[in-house]
């Protein structure tokens, strides 16, 4: 499982109420304001791309021992053995070099397909909804980053061979998430029910 101590949440904005609960919680955070700064942002999804690395980089910054991290959006369930999975798969991108993350999420696991929860798979993308990347990872891609200003998808932007350098990301057969936003910046209800539904 997790401790509070290694839980890190970054907050896009300021929202009192969830700073208000992590205060409650005990729970570390950092608010990444950017309503302060004069960014021009190319789209929503170079919004969420610009917090995605700000956050990679801040909770590399504020745990400097650590080589791994668990990236996991405010949208998601998590099943019972979400830590134990990481927990059991971390090493594999310890010692496989051929690979850039593991994923919690499959996005072909439908719930009519997805039988096995020991079962892990090899993907020439990445299937985001929670997953791991290493420090390394992320600082040899950092440079690379799309500015604010243009418009990308981070996830299509990470998804890139160029950007992976070939390598691959592990998915389990049976997720271990659950996206249940019914509204979003790439997520419209319909696709959603779809989707996620089984």
């Amino acid at each position: 499982g997790g401790t509070r101590r290694r839980i890190l949440v970054l907050v896009d904005g300021r929202h009192q109420e969830v700073e208000d609960l992590l205060k409650l919680l005990q729970i570390r955070y950092v608010v990444h304001d950017t309503e302060s700064k004069d960014i021009k942002f190319g789209s929503g999804g170079s919004r969420i791309s610009y917090h995605y690395r700000w956050a990679l980089n801040t909770t590399f910054s504020l745990f400097p021992s650590t080589n791994k991290a668990i990236i996991l959006e405010d949208d998601l369930l998590t099943s019972p053995d979400f830590f134990s999975y990481f927990n059991q798969t971390s090493w594999l991108l310890d010692q496989d070099p051929s690979l850039f993350c593991i994923s919690a999420w499959n996005d072909l696991g439908s719930m009519h397909v997805a039988r096995h929860p020991r079962r892990l798979y090899r993907i020439e993308s990445h299937a985001g909804y929670g997953f791991m990347l290493t420090r390394d990872f992320f600082y040899e891609v950092l440079p690379m980053w799309p500015p604010p200003e243009k418009d990308h998808d981070w996830d299509v932007w990470f998804r890139l061979s160029k950007i992976r350098g070939g390598r691959e990301c592990i998915v389990p057969d049976v997720s271990r998430t659950f996206h249940f936003a019914l509204a979003g910046t790439h997520i419209q209800p319909q696709m959603q029910q779809a989707h996620f539904a089984g």
